[in-house]
């Protein structure tokens, strides 16, 4: 009987110390990977500060050549966001509100003339992706009574000759 009751016991603080190690072992992990983000975010805080002070980048050229990587990037972002904010203004008729074709010298909604664009606009705004956000019915194909153009779906004037439709 005394056996079986020491057999017990061992079995328990076998157990015990297993969960005890098993405890410890978590909770060193969890420091390691709060550690290692930490280290993380430091690096990143390390790159953001030399990206805003170049002038203490002079020997490296490996960094030299990924910050000119960074500057140029972000001066096409600055170009890119100019063209989006172009594009989303010609987008829209300035009476009705209602969205142009890329093409359209008058809105298809209320006829008001569409003023003309600049030569640089007119790049920044493929007829494509304006002409993917005007909702299209399938085989709705309309002309214009006019000038023979195709309408936009639901158009009341010809985005092209702003004749009443």
């Amino acid at each position: 009987m005394a056996n079986w009751k020491e057999s017990i016991s061992n079995f328990a603080q076998n157990a015990l110390n297993k969960s005890k190690g098993i405890a410890e072992t978590t909770r060193l992990n969890l420091d390691i990977i709060n550690n290692d983000q930490k280290i993380k975010s430091i690096h990143q805080e390390i790159g953001q500060y030399i990206c805003e002070h170049l002038e203490l980048v002079t020997a490296d050229e490996t960094l030299t050549a990924l910050l000119a990587s960074i500057t140029e990037l972000k001066e096409k972002n600055e170009v890119n966001n100019a063209a989006i904010s172009e594009v989303k203004a010609r987008g829209k008729c300035a009476n009705c509100g209602a969205t142009l074709n890329a093409n359209s010298k008058f809105c298809a909604a209320c006829g008001t003339p569409v003023p003309e664009e600049k030569p640089a606009e007119a790049e920044a705004a493929p007829a494509e992706s304006a002409a993917a956000e005007a909702p299209v019915e399938e085989n709705a194909v309309v002309y214009c009574s006019e000038c023979g153009e195709v309408l936009q779906n639901g158009a009341v004037f010809c985005g092209n000759c702003g004749k009443k439709q």
